[in-house]
């Protein structure tokens, strides 16, 4: 059967809760490998196992059977009209009636093999019926045509209508139909395996690149956390070296200072003593100049410079 056919109606937790008032609860998992041989069981040991299966043949939405049926990437199957008019007001991201799985786009894909089981369910639910009578001539209906797909009596058969059509027993026809739909059934499960293989794969790969973003992320802190280190052993570096800077500059300061004002109380005498020569008498002024030596002079000092 198709995903949506045979497998159980599932709710994702973590998806946005979205309410469209139909929903189905199976007690069957079809993603476990031992799920499939218990619903066959189940379906047998079913007091009306044909009633069963049409219910998994029947739109969620609609209810009816389905119609055109698609199916999304979860595996869930719709009437393609139903699934469209469901996601007529959503913008951006839509979710799936049964699982509430979120898509980022509206896409679906056409599931030709689930339409053919459908019709083909669909005749053979006439063929199986209990036995009924000819409208026009009231006779037992023993034969199916094949051109027109209808139940027939022996004297249709005979009638210009289905002179040339081929005809063969409800009971041969009813074997034939359930036939196809067995294969078309086997079809199907293949097809749902490989969705669930999809599936698998997919969350697999989900998971591993969660895993590497994961690694990334870490790699990254670590790698800012070391250049924090470094920058703050940096910091502190260059700030000591600038403080050692700043108490050189003060301890020159200082000294400069000091020597200035010796230099400058020096001068200052040297300025009186001239000075006081210069109101000396002339004969006082040459004995006493000669038999000195030559006065002290000043001489200017570099500027104090320091090299940061």
């Amino acid at each position: 059967m198709a995903p949506s056919a045979l497998q159980g109606r599932h709710t994702n937790p973590k998806s946005p809760e979205v309410t469209f008032g139909l929903e189905r609860e199976s007690p069957f998992d079809f993603r476990e490998p031992e799920t499939e041989s218990k619903f066959v069981s189940f379906l047998m040991a079913a007091a009306n196992p044909e009633e069963l299966l049409e219910s998994e043949l029947k739109c969620p939405v609609c209810l009816d059977y389905f119609n055109n049926p698609v199916t999304l990437d979860c595996g869930h199957n719709f009437c393609q009209v139903c699934i469209t008019r469901s996601w007529e007001e959503w913008n951006g991201n839509v979710s799936c009636p049964e699982c509430r799985q979120v898509f980022p786009k509206k896409s679906f894909k056409l599931n030709r093999k689930l339409g053919n089981v459908v019709e083909a369910n669909q005749k053979v639910k006439l063929l199986s019926s209990p036995e009924k009578t000819c409208k026009i001539h009231n006779e037992p209906l023993k034969l199916f045509c094949q051109e027109d797909q209808v139940l027939i009596c022996m004297v249709c058969h005979l009638a210009r209508d289905h002179k040339h059509h081929t005809m063969i027993p409800i009971e041969e026809a009813d074997q034939d139909y359930k036939a196809q739909i067995q294969n078309r059934v086997e079809s199907l499960k293949k097809q749902r395996e490989k969705v669930l293989v999809f599936k698998s794969n997919g969350e697999t790969e989900s998971w591993e690149l969660l895993k590497q973003t994961e690694q990334e992320r870490q790699k990254t802190v670590a790698e800012f956390k070391k250049l924090r280190q470094f920058l703050e052993r940096r910091e502190r570096l260059q700030l000591a070296q600038v403080e050692e800077l700043e108490k050189e500059i003060a301890k020159r300061r200082d000294e400069h200072e000091t020597k200035q004002y010796e230099e400058i109380v020096s001068l200052t005498e040297l300025i009186s003593e001239m000075e006081g020569k210069c109101l000396q008498t002339a004969t006082e002024f040459l004995q006493v100049s000669l038999g000195e030596k030559q006065p002290r002079t000043f001489q200017e000092k570099g500027r104090m410079s320091i090299h940061v």
